[in-house]
Parts: structure tokens; C-alpha cells; sequence
């Protein structure tokens, strides 16, 4: 431990409290990112500038942490640090000393009366050349690509299901079926429950997927948005219609397409075999099938065709050889069980979930390979 004095001829120039940002060694043994065997610390210290040198000791200890005569240093840089002013005392052989603190201003006035120079850190350490930035380009482009994919990727995931969760079974639409809700057998039973109007169900093995989608939930539908751009201009967009049409015998592009859409059109049409050889239209969430084939199907209502969309899917699947009655469609969905708000704050918060594990997992490994050799 060593206590600053004035040496013969020496004068003392200024001396305060500073905040000694530096880097330091673990000697725990742990090296994960929370405990990096080397790490950057602050801590208080007391510095002293004269006409020769420059002191730091650390307060209240007095344990030396340098003691630089001013030949030896090359200069002096300011900047900040986390909103604070910093100061950073550079050597000739290459080390930096940095005090981030409100007196920090007052060490770059005591260095610079005692004839240190203010420098640039770039004279130093030479910013990149254009051949490095260029070396640099793609991974820099794949980093903002791979940012844009999982932004598309994770608003694009089938959340419907989240909305499900505790659900009770019971008899009005979109529920798990109860004791009361009967099973569609025949075509007879369809006419039989509309009469009745029962709800209906019907199970879920051999369902053959219908080419047309629609959006979950109809008040995402022919969304304008008005916005003005100046005074006497303004623009509208349009938003999503309600129905859209998918591929019989979907290609790549095709399937990629309808995987990004995946979020916001994943309400489907199927068409479920009766025991008589006839068939029937339900119209249910796919979400069903995320975790494989379920037990047994959602409570649904039976109702008229009531869009030009479904009509013409009818139309069409019967030309195909299928024997179903085009006036009626098993609906099992339950609208405006998601909230467009809440939707986008779920998918944004798995985003930045997934985003902070990325940062967790990256500064963990720059840490292991900053570690000395043992």
C-alpha cells in the first residue's frame, strides 16, 4: 500500500474522487456470462496529477493502482460513458485508463496544465479501411436478413390456440363439445339438427382440407388505414380481404407463402365423410391439428353458405366428384376470440424473448473465447 507525497521540486496540480472504469480478473473459477473469468469493474479511487505524474489509489484503501510520470503517457482522450463525461489516460505502450464520472471534466483541465496532449483515439487504433468494411458487408446483410426472417417468422406463428387454453366444454361455438352436443352422422341428421338448431359436431378422422382460407377473425377484413402525408394529400391503404384461395397441389413458393401467412389465415375449410358415402363442409381453426389429431372436434353450429367464396369451393368440390350439400357448412369456429392488439403484443414479447436469449447466448460466448489461457 502506498501513499501518495509530494516528491522534492514536485508540484500538485489537482486531486479528487474518480470512478476507475477497468478490467479485472475472476478468481472465483466461474467463467459463464454472468461471471466472466475477465470483466470490466468500477471503483473509487483518489487521483492525484502534478507537474511529473499522474497518481491513482483506491479510496478508502490506498491500494496503488498506477503511478505514471507524464513521459511515459502519450495523451489523454474525452468521451462519455453511459451519459457520463470519461477520460482516458493513454500510455505509450498502449494501456488506457479510463475515469467516467461528473469530475472527469476537471481531470482533462489538470492534464492539460500539466502539458498532455488531447488525442484521438483513431490516431491510435486506425478506424477500418473500406477493403475491411467491404469483408465485413455480408455477415453484417445475413445479421439484418436473419433479423427480418424471424420478425416474419414469429408473426407468423399460429397463436390461436393460446386463446383455447381453460376452455370449458360446453354447447356454444367454438367449444370443446359437451354431454349435450350430437355427433353428424348422416346427411338426414344434418336437416334434423337445423330444424332443431342443436349444436352439432363431428369427429375428426378422415377430413379432406378444402382450397380456400379465411382470415381467423372478420374484423381484421378490409382494413383501411388513412394517413396524410401533407395538408392537402392522404393515402389509404387496404388491408386484408376476408377469404383466400389456396392451391390444390401447392409448389415451394406456394407453401412458403402460405407459411408466413400462417398467422392471420388459419381458419380452414374441410370436407368430413358421413357414414352414408355423402359429405359435409366444417368450417373450424387449424390450430386443431398443431399438436396432432385430436380427440374430438370444436362444438359448431350449422348455417347457410352465406359468402359468393364458400359458395363457389362448393360448387367446385362437388364437380369433383364429392356428394355434399352446398347449401350448409358446419361452423365451429369461435369469432373474435383474438384481440388484434393483444395478438401483436404475445408475438412481439416471444420476439424480444427470443431476441435477449440471442444477446444472452452471443456475449456468453464472446466472454469464454476473452478468457485467459489457462
Amino acid at each position: 500500500m502506498a501513499k501518495f507525497q509530494l516528491l522534492p521540486g514536485e508540484t500538485l496540480i489537482g486531486k479528487g474522487h474518480m470512478t476507475y472504469w477497468h478490467e479485472r480478473y475472476n478468481y472465483s473459477g466461474k467463467s459463464d456470462s454472468l461471471s466472466p473469468r475477465v470483466h470490466q469493474v468500477s471503483e473509487s479511487t483518489k487521483v492525484y496529477v502534478t507537474n511529473r505524474r499522474v497518481f491513482c489509489a483506491h479510496f478508502p484503501t490506498g491500494m496503488e493502482y498506477f503511478n505514471w510520470p507524464l513521459e511515459e503517457l502519450r495523451g489523454y482522450q474525452r468521451g462519455t460513458r453511459l451519459k457520463f463525461p470519461s477520460v482516458t489516460v493513454l500510455t505509450r505502450d498502449g494501456g488506457q485508463f479510463t475515469f467516467c464520472c461528473v469530475q472527469a471534466r476537471q481531470l482533462a483541465r489538470w492534464l492539460r496544465q500539466a502539458g498532455l496532449p488531447e488525442v484521438d483515439i483513431d490516431s491510435i487504433v486506425p478506424p477500418m479501411t473500406r477493403e475491411e468494411k467491404v469483408r465485413r458487408l455480408p455477415g453484417r446483410i445475413a445479421f439484418y436478413l436473419l433479423g427480418i426472417l424471424s420478425l416474419l417468422a414469429v408473426f407468423a406463428l399460429p397463436t390461436s390456440w393460446v386463446y383455447d387454453l381453460g376452455l370449458k366444454a360446453g354447447t356454444e361455438q367454438g367449444q370443446r363439445p359437451g354431454a349435450q352436443v350430437q355427433t353428424v352422422q348422416t346427411r338426414e341428421d344434418i336437416h334434423t339438427l337445423i330444424l332443431a338448431n342443436a349444436p352439432a359436431t363431428v369427429s375428426p378422422e378422415g377430413l379432406i382440407p378444402c382450397p380456400l382460407a379465411r382470415l381467423r377473425d372478420s374484423e381484421q377484413s378490409n382494413r383501411r388505414i388513412h394517413y396524410s402525408s401533407g395538408r392537402r394529400s392522404s393515402r389509404t391503404f387496404q388491408g386484408f380481404d376476408d377469404y383466400r384461395v389456396l392451391p390444390r397441389d401447392p409448389g415451394a413458393l406456394d407453401r412458403l407463402w402460405q407459411l408466413l401467412w400462417g398467422g392471420t389465415y388459419n381458419s380452414g375449410y374441410y370436407l368430413k365423410p358421413l357414414e352414408d358415402g355423402t359429405y359435409l363442409c366444417v368450417y373450424l381453426d387449424d390450430c386443431a391439428f398443431l399438436f396432432g389429431e385430436p380427440e374430438e372436434l370444436y362444438t359448431g353450429v350449422l348455417r347457410s353458405t352465406d359468402a359468393p367464396e364458400e359458395a363457389r369451393m362448393l360448387h367446385a368440390m362437388e364437380a369433383a366428384g364429392y356428394d355434399l350439400d352446398t347449401s350448409f357448412i358446419l361452423d365451429m369456429y369461435r369469432h373474435g376470440k383474438v384481440n388484434e392488439f393483444a395478438d401483436i403484443a404475445m408475438r412481439g414479447g416471444v420476439w424480444l424473448t427470443g431476441f435477449f436469449i440471442a444477446v444472452y447466448l452471443h456475449v456468453s460466448i464472446q466472454d469464454r473465447k476473452k478468457q485467459p489461457a489457462p
